[in-house]
């Protein structure tokens, strides 16, 4: 499992999220993506209603609080919705998604949001985290790739997230803000939050960085500006893996949100090439991982 995640937005985070994943089913690979984002982006970018499909999360938490995970398990499983895409080239690939409510999913970040459906249960923010955790565990199984898209926000949905994925990779662009956002999460939160969890279980420490990726990248970015961000990186003593590919801002990209398709649908692109690139080094490539 794998989350394209920093706690700062507007770093290209869900348009990531749905690209990488593409990619890995344009090779054959089965894929999953799981909106656990209140603003539930990555639902509505493959064009998904979510208000067309009945609520299933509360019924959820439910079962696995009654420790029925099958039948938990079951329910979430019928509100897969499936894609089948095709790409300029004329290549077929498939790809699922668990859509979510905003509505539902607010009630797990905001405690004055809680309905009847859930008082009858503990809904503590520590409970309301390892139900989701179960939940979520529940597909790992079945894909080769599960992507989860979480907010930027500190919320039970978040932390879920961060408690269940395997590796995360943080997306950055040239600001020197959300750079110092991605350093302090890459070399702070992230190796706390692996060693509360090796405390846990000593044979299962995660999540492992996959490194920083820039995003949103200015196409006349020079040297100059690359030197400002290799002495931002070294005023903050980080020796983290940095991703070769730069994702570079194309119209073909916006163009692609307004037709609710990846991007990586158009073959020929240039960004395209780049996701497909940088899928190649982060996934596919044999590659030592960094703590």
């Amino acid at each position: 499992m794998t989350a394209v995640w920093n706690r700062k937005g507007g770093v290209a985070k869900t348009t990531n999220t749905l690209n990488i994943g593409s990619i890995l089913a344009l090779k054959g690979k089965k894929v999953l993506f799981l909106d656990l984002d209140t603003q539930t982006d990555l639902t509505r970018s493959f064009k998904i209603n979510s208000d067309k499909y009945p609520p299933y999360l509360i019924q959820c938490i439910k079962d696995i609080h009654a420790n029925k995970i099958e039948d938990a398990f079951n329910l979430a499983t019928k509100n897969i919705v499936s894609r089948r895409l095709k790409n300029t080239k004329g290549d077929i690939f498939s790809i699922d998604i668990l859509p979510s409510k905003p509505k539902e999913l607010g009630q797990f970040k905001d405690p004055q949001s809680h309905t009847a459906s859930t008082s009858t249960i503990d809904t503590s923010q520590v409970q309301k985290v390892k139900i989701l955790k179960k939940l979520i565990d529940c597909f790992k199984d079945s894909y080769d790739y599960i992507f989860i898209d979480a907010s930027p926000s500190k919320d039970p949905l978040t932390v879920a997230m961060l408690l269940t994925v395997d590796t995360i990779l943080m997306p950055t662009d040239y600001s020197k803000k959300t750079l110092l956002h991605a350093v302090d999460l890459y070399q702070k939160d992230i190796p706390l939050l692996r060693e509360s969890n090796a405390k846990k279980d000593p044979l299962g420490i995660k999540p492992w960085n996959l490194g920083l990726v820039f995003s949103n990248c200015p196409g006349d970015a020079g040297s100059q500006l690359e030197t400002c961000i290799q002495k931002e990186l070294s005023s903050h003593n980080f020796k983290g893996i940095q991703r070769k590919t730069r994702l570079k801002i194309y119209a073909q990209t916006k163009i692609s949100e307004f037709q609710h398709l990846p991007v990586v649908c158009w073959s020929n692109s240039q960004i395209t090439k780049l996701y497909e690139d940088l899928v190649h080094e982060v996934f596919l490539n044999h590659n030592f991982i960094n703590h």
